[in-house]
């Protein structure tokens, strides 16, 4: 793969740039229409290149790696990113990705000609103002517990390569927000961009006959892992390690939470499904659980024991939250207004697909010796992101520079060498990270 992630993304920004100022704008046409000191492309330079400090050191870290002068108060850097609709970064970002989906399609890794994607979501702590409270909820509260004790919670769910460990769509939504409505959301913008054969794993929460409809109406693979009492009548038939395909249709009683949506009802009540029901052994760490898989991948496609390994590779976007909450300190946001911190989500997202890629792009060109270490080695997630903050900035501004190459070639060296072992049978607990270093500032915006 001929390609340089950093370039791209150069030239994808300075190329397409422009025809994205009208969704930037948002519902402010006016905004970003005369000089100022600070425009919308060194606003989202910026975005990119936030360290987790306060307002202040951020600006001055800013304008040290463009070695310009700060000449721009910290109240008018923020009045300017305010004007800034975080929803185009989104856009740019998705669009982005699956631009190079379909530029290097032959290179991504699938899975028996599938790109294997998992949906999930994750709660994430917001700054605690009024405002995030009443947009997004708080919670979990106890009786006794005053609400003013609590911090403001939303809700963010991603559809992820499982394989290629990229992000191809997040959403920002209420906390204990739908799952399910969120998950129809993500196939939506997949079928949208038509990336080619997909397979959507989903753990217990996302299960619902509603769900499984639309997956099929879409034309969509998947694979669900169900609660117990999910399908009883027919999975009690299986024994551990048997797979069978079902008529499945919908019982009465699980009928009744359609009867609201007629058309849908009637649509679940008179359907019969043919699906595969699978029963496995998983084991998780130490322990192994017996566990109750639905799909619609036939036999010859995934037998039983390629489901188990099919299923075990949703674990990767366990590990994609602990990197963004943890690693890149998605929660550090850089400002309490609502605005603020949509864009800080969707750079950092972005951001985290960078730094993929570029992995993905060095052990593709710098085969890692493996004969030289006692354990199997990999690329440094960790160290990466710190060199892409400190390098990429700089590669990006100075465009039509010779410093430009300077700042690849640093970029490229470091992530070559930037190797960590490979511990086997190890996996990321996500937690509830605190947002500790953001809560006790005093936000300007």
């Amino acid at each position: 793969m001929k390609v340089n992630t950093i370039s791209e993304v150069s030239d994808f920004l300075h190329s397409n740039f422009e025809s994205y100022l009208d969704n930037i704008r948002g519902d402010n046409p006016t905004a970003f229409t005369r000089n100022r000191k600070v425009g919308p492309y060194p606003l989202l330079l910026q975005m990119f290149a936030q360290k987790g400090k306060t307002q202040f050191a951020e600006l001055v870290d800013y304008y040290r790696d463009i070695d310009k002068p700060l000449d721009i108060s910290i109240v008018g850097f923020y009045k300017a990113r305010m004007n800034f609709n975080p929803e185009a970064i989104k856009l740019m970002s998705n669009d982005f990705i699956y631009q190079h989906y379909d530029k290097y399609k032959e290179t991504l890794v699938k899975l028996n000609g599938y790109y294997v994607t998992a949906i999930d979501g994750s709660d994430f702590i917001l700054p605690s103002t009024k405002e995030n409270k009443e947009l997004y909820g708080v919670g979990p509260i106890k009786k006794e517990r005053n609400v003013d004790n609590y911090p403001a919670i939303g809700s963010l769910s991603t559809l992820y390569d499982c394989i290629n460990k990229l992000i191809l769509d997040v959403d920002i939504e209420k906390y204990k927000f739908s799952e399910r409505e969120m998950a129809t959301k993500h196939i939506s913008e997949l079928n949208k961009r038509n990336i080619g054969k997909t397979i959507t794993i989903f753990d217990r929460a996302y299960y619902s006959i509603e769900l499984v409809d639309f997956m099929i109406e879409n034309n969509k693979k998947f694979l669900f892992r169900l609660r117990n009492d999910h399908l009883r009548r027919y999975h009690d038939e299986l024994k551990c390690g048997e797979n069978k395909f079902f008529e499945i249709k919908i019982s009465k009683e699980n009928l009744r939470y359609y009867r609201d949506n007629i058309e849908l009802y009637k649509k679940l009540s008179s359907t019969t499904y043919h699906l595969r029901i699978a029963k496995i052994l998983i084991n998780d760490n130490e322990t192994s659980s017996e566990e109750i898989l639905l799909t619609n991948l036939t036999d010859d496609e995934f037998d039983i024991e390629a489901l188990k390994e099919l299923y075990h590779l949703r674990w990767n976007v366990e590990t994609a939250y602990n990197v963004l909450k943890n690693r890149m300190k998605i929660e550090e946001f850089s400002g309490y207004r609502n605005r603020l911190v949509r864009q800080d989500i969707y750079s950092c997202v972005w951001l985290y697909n960078i730094i993929n890629l570029l992995i993905i792009e060095t052990n593709l060109k710098h085969e890692i010796p493996q004969e030289r270490y006692s354990y199997k080695m990999k690329r440094n997630v960790n160290q990466s992101i710190g060199i892409v903050k400190s390098h990429f900035l700089r590669s990006l501004m100075f465009y039509e520079s010779p410093e430009r190459f300077k700042e690849l070639d640093i970029v490229n060296m470091l992530i070559k060498t930037t190797l960590i072992p490979i511990k086997e049978n190890r996996k990321a607990k996500r937690g509830n990270v605190k947002n500790k270093s953001r809560m006790s500032y005093k936000y300007t915006y």
